[in-house]
């Protein structure tokens, strides 16, 4: 007999037929489990890129309502400096106003040469410089002299 390491070294040609169907249920059962592994690994990364999809569509959302948002600020900070902004409150006032002076005319309420689209010019100084009665005026005067 050969050298050998020990206890039926020959053996391998005559493998039992019972030592057959446990060797081809172990491959078996190994060739499922690595399918299932394959398969789950599979499902994981299908997950993972969904979930990656996701992130990036809410990004984008994200950075498309924030990129609205400053631009409707610009265009309020635009309109400020213009003098034309008017909050929601005042643009619905104006609209009521316009809304009556439009049924006044109609009804012939409102005379037509009244209507404006300029305001009256506020004066701050008194018309008549000069003279008038009050002690204010008599101080001025006694003062420039």
């Amino acid at each position: 007999k050969g050298v050998g390491g020990g206890g039926g070294g020959g053996e391998d040609e005559k493998v039992s037929a019972r030592g057959k169907m446990v060797a081809e249920r172990l491959r078996k059962q190994q060739e499922e489990e690595a399918r299932i592994r394959a398969l789950e690994e599979a499902e994981a990364k299908r997950v993972a890129d969904e979930e990656a999809a996701e992130a990036a569509e809410a990004k984008r959302i994200a950075d498309e309502k924030e990129r609205k948002k400053q631009k409707q600020k610009e265009k309020i900070e635009k309109q400020k400096r213009e003098g034309t902004y008017m909050t929601k409150k005042e643009k619905e006032k104006a609209r009521l106003a316009q809304i009556r002076l439009e049924q006044m005319i109609a009804a012939g309420m409102a005379p037509q040469a009244d209507i404006s689209d300029k305001p009256k010019r506020v004066v701050y100084e008194k018309k008549n410089k000069r003279g008038g009665k009050g002690k204010f005026n008599q101080q001025q005067q006694q003062q420039q002299q």
